[in-house]
């Protein structure tokens, strides 16, 4: 790397151009149904951002990285919860690292036509664009790791603790984004240091350090959460686990396709049901299973990375939950920067051997340089361990950008000799190679129907069925044949009560894909609140059948038998529900009511404060890791008959602190009257004090 001064001007081009090809982009995509509605892990940071920008902070260690939610919460603290807001603030940084790119490019060159080509290539590069405007961590990540990248060159070629110490707190920032960015700083950062303590370079080894000890400052209060909410060393996040083994399995094709809802939820279950209750836990067995499966079969895991390796050296992007051809159908510009022909795509096709070229050419001549190649190798081989995709090799864009504008260079410099030849046979060949047809598990997801069929949910989830029924109709449009969308349709009815017509809808789910459970749950709902109970039964068998670990389904089976009055049928159905599924607090509920009404209060007390405490989900309130009133008003009442009504007291009157409707609110402050008159009643003779009363009320 070079000392000439920064290409101020190669700077401010790639910034403006990259904020006129976003903008542009950004006005096409407004006809995309997720353009303000997030849909899977979008909708999942959305929400988190939500909770933090209101000052909530999670009662357990981190699941993912936080600092991208965090960062998502500050915007929406200054703006509100606007989606638009956050894409617009996106774009100014996607618009910087097209800067920071040029940099980078005249650091490795010192040749100011360079640098513009690595700002232009940036700016111009239709996954980083299309990504940079998604609710998603690679964007930060991209800016934050190429800042980074940035201020460990300069700390190292100054040997300034106060540069070290900048690098160290964004590289911190950069692992807090993206987990497996640690992994490579601390291989680097060791390797660095030995090299430094054997040179006996003193100004070296105390930068080294500086950039050490202030990426593990910035990271330590995420630590020290997660160790104070589970008493388990965690240094970034639980999720790792689960995605090793989604990536290094004997089915990669079956779990890589898996999508976060029923089927994430089985995953889940299955470490659960091993005794893996807690996130930690979960954790530790799914990167123990990962373990086993590698020490059992050597072969099928090498050959899984090996694999995963040369997806990644594709040309192709691989889609992971979102599909670039699908979105790009709502943005011509974004499709012409993402076109792609058999193998052949753009911008990789060209990009990877070029920079290619441009990495092995500035290697050769400067240490910095081989450092930055270094660091490509080693964070390729993070996503290699895990599975290779699209959002997840972004990080990686500017640096390729910037060893490829070199390579542009290198391949019109003049040569004599062989070397004349060789340079652009070589380059060629690894347009070939890289350009080789990929056909993961992933590329059958994501059509404009799914799309549809999910902002459906999220809509339903936020209550608003009309918009989730109309973008259904356009779904069934695009694919009338679809199960899932007819089974979507019949969840939408079902939610507004429409019962007569969710039970056609779910019942041409079921013939379009016999195999769907719930399909058959959402036929089995509407036939049970339609009274039709021999019906709903066999529906429930069905659901069972085709998912025999399925807990909602037991706990369906378990209401309608309450419905028809068999207790010790409804009771085994609770329990299996429970069994199943821990963390249900819809459950746990149902079973204390049942074991309420069978006279055992002391296990029904149990039963709902274990849901309670199980549950991550429950939070019905809003985001504050409470139960929801409906479950501490069970709660107040197995308490009340356990003989603890001062307890119960203190859950009706925390129920009553974030009851969301005034009907709710009202019977709660009813109850708390209720059991108010209870110590009057004590040496009466009968026990049927405040309790009964709310027996009788919880039951309607």
């Amino acid at each position: 790397m070079t000392d000439t001064p920064p290409p101020r001007r190669e700077f401010a081009i790639a910034v403006v151009l990259s904020v006129v090809v976003q903008g542009l982009v950004l006005l096409q995509l407004r006809d995309d149904p997720t353009f303000l509605t997030p849909i899977i892990d979008a909708a999942t940071y959305h929400q988190q951002a939500i909770a933090y920008a209101a000052g909530i902070a999670p009662d357990g260690p981190f699941f993912q990285p936080p600092l991208y939610p965090l960062f998502l919460g500050v915007v929406y603290r200054l703006f509100g919860p606007n989606v638009l807001a956050a894409k617009l603030v996106q774009i100014v940084l996607g618009a910087i690292v097209a800067g920071l790119a040029a940099v980078l490019g005249g650091r490795l060159s010192g040749d100011r036509r360079v640098a513009l080509l690595a700002g232009v290539l940036v700016a111009l590069h239709g996954p980083l664009i299309f990504f940079q405007q998604q609710l998603l961590p690679a964007g930060l990540a991209t800016f934050l790791g190429t800042l980074a990248i940035l201020a460990t060159w300069r700390a190292r070629r100054l040997g300034s603790l106060a540069f070290g110490a900048l690098a160290g707190i964004l590289w911190g920032a950069t692992s807090l984004t993206v987990a497996n960015s640690l992994a490579v700083v601390a291989v680097l950062a060791a390797l660095t240091l030995i090299h430094d303590v054997r040179a006996r370079d003193g100004r070296a080894t105390r930068t080294t350090i500086a950039v050490a000890v202030a990426c593990a400052a910035t990271i330590a209060p995420v630590t020290w959460h997660n160790f104070r909410t589970s008493s388990h060393f965690v240094p970034i996040s639980t999720n790792a686990g689960i995605n090793l083994w989604i990536g290094n399995n004997p089915e990669p094709a079956r779990t890589l396709a898996i999508r976060p809802g029923a089927e994430w939820v089985e995953l889940q279950r299955e470490a659960a049901l091993a005794g893996a209750t807690d996130p930690v836990a979960m954790d530790a067995w799914f990167r123990g299973r990962v373990v086993d499966w590698a020490r059992k079969e050597p072969g099928a895991f090498t050959g899984g990375l090996l694999r995963k390796a040369w997806q990644l050296l594709a040309a192709r992007e691989i889609p992971r939950n979102l599909d670039l051809d699908t979105h790009a159908s709502w943005s011509p510009i974004l499709a012409a920067l993402t076109f792609h022909a058999g193998g052949f795509a753009w911008p990789a096709s060209l990009l990877l051997p070029l920079a290619g070229l441009g990495a092995v050419a500035s290697a050769r001549r400067d240490r910095g340089a081989a450092g930055l190649l270094a660091f490509a190798l080693l964070y390729g081989a993070t996503i290699v361990a895990f599975f290779p995709a699209a959002r997840y090799r972004l990080p990686l864009a500017p640096i390729a950008a910037a060893f490829a504008a070199v390579g542009v260079r290198e391949l019109f410099r003049r040569r004599s000799g062989i070397a004349r030849a060789i340079v652009p046979v070589a380059v060629a060949a690894g347009i070939v190679a890289v350009s080789h047809p990929t056909h993961p598990a992933t590329t059958r997801l994501d059509s404009a129907s799914e799309v549809r069929r999910l902002v459906a949910l999220e809509l339903l989830a936020r209550g608003d069925a009309s918009a989730a029924e109309a973008q259904l109709d356009e779904a069934l449009r695009e694919a009338p044949e679809s199960a899932e969308n007819w089974n979507c349709l019949a969840a939408v009815r079902l939610r507004e009560g429409r019962f007569e017509e969710a039970l056609p809808a779910a019942t041409r789910a079921t013939s379009l894909d016999p195999g769907l459970p719930d399909a058959w749950l959402h036929r089995a709902m509407a036939a049970a609140e339609l009274g039709d109970f021999p019906a709903a039964a066999s529906a429930v068998e069905r659901a069972l059948a085709a998912r025999p670990t399925f807990s909602a389904a037991e706990l369906l089976r378990a209401r309608i038998a309450r419905a028809r009055n068999e207790a010790a049928e409804a009771r085994h159905a609770a329990e299996r529900a429970v069994v199943l599924d821990p963390g249900s607090v819809e459950a746990g509920v149902l079973l204390a009511e049942l074991l309420l009404e069978s006279g055992d209060p002391e296990d029904a007390r149990r039963a709902v404060e274990t849901a309670r405490r199980a549950s991550d989900v429950e939070r019905d309130a809003s985001p504050l890791g409470h139960a929801s009133p409906p479950t501490l008003r069970v709660l107040a009442r197995a308490l009340a008959e356990t003989g603890d009504p001062e307890r119960a007291r203190r859950v009706l009157e925390r129920a009553i602190s974030f009851a969301s409707s005034a009907g709710m609110r009202a019977a709660l402050e009813e109850d708390l009257a209720e059991l108010a008159s209870r110590p009057a009643q004590e040496d009466g003779a009968a026990p049927k004090d405040g309790a009964a009363a709310i027996e009788s009320r919880t039951a309607n």
